[in-house]
C-alpha cells in the first residue's frame, strides 16, 4: 500500500521478480521488502524529490491495476506478465481503477462472518497457544504478575495494629 493505493499484492516470494520485470530490480545483498517499502514510500526531503517519488508511485500503482485487471495469477509465466504489464522495464502513467463491490455481495460477506464470542474464543485460544509454544515467556509474565500484585497490594494495605 502507498498513500492508500495497492502497489503489490501477492506473495512475497513473487514480489522481487514482479518489480525486476518493471525495471526495479533488488540490489544485491539488501533486504527485497526494505527495498520496495522505499520504492514505493513518497519522499518529502525537496519538491523535487517529492515529484519524482510521486511519479514512481503512481505508475507502480497503475501498472499493479493492469495486473490486477488481467487477473493473473501468482504462478503465471513471464509471458503472461508481458501481456499485462507491457514489454520489462516500460511502467504506464497512472491510469485510476474503478471497481464496484454490490451490496449483496457485503450482505453475504457480512452473513459469513462469525459472531463477536467466536471471534474472541478464537483470537484468545490462538494467543493461550503461542503464550504456550514459548514457555520460558510465559513463565516470567506469570511471575511478573505475581510480583506486580505483591506490591500493588502491599500500597494499598491498611495495616491495623492488633488490640
Amino acid at each position: 500500500m502507498t498513500s492508500g493505493r495497492v502497489a503489490y499484492y501477492g506473495p512475497a516470494k513473487s514480489m522481487p521478480a514482479y518489480y525486476a520485470h518493471l525495471g526495479y530490480p533488488c540490489p544485491p545483498l539488501s533486504n527485497p521488502c526494505d527495498y520496495y517499502v522505499d520504492l514505493t514510500s513518497i519522499s518529502y526531503r525537496s519538491t523535487d524529490e517529492e515529484a519524482e517519488t510521486t511519479a514512481t508511485v503512481d505508475a507502480l500503482v497503475a501498472a499493479f491495476a493492469r495486473h490486477q485487471n488481467a487477473e493473473l495469477d501468482a504462478d503465471d509465466s513471464a509471458d503472461s506478465l508481458v501481456t499485462a504489464l507491457g514489454e520489462p522495464g516500460q511502467v504506464a502513467p497512472a491510469s485510476p481503477v474503478k471497481r464496484t463491490v454490490s451490496s449483496a455481495s457485503n450482505a453475504r460477506r457480512a452473513a459469513q462472518m462469525p459472531g463477536f464470542g467466536r471471534q474472541f474464543w478464537l483470537l484468545f485460544k490462538r494467543n493461550v497457544w503461542h503464550q504456550w509454544k514459548d514457555r520460558t515467556t510465559l513463565l516470567l509474565e506469570l511471575v511478573q504478575a505475581a510480583l506486580m500484585a505483591v506490591v500493588i497490594g502491599s500500597v494499598f494495605w491498611v495495616w491495623q495494629p492488633i488490640a
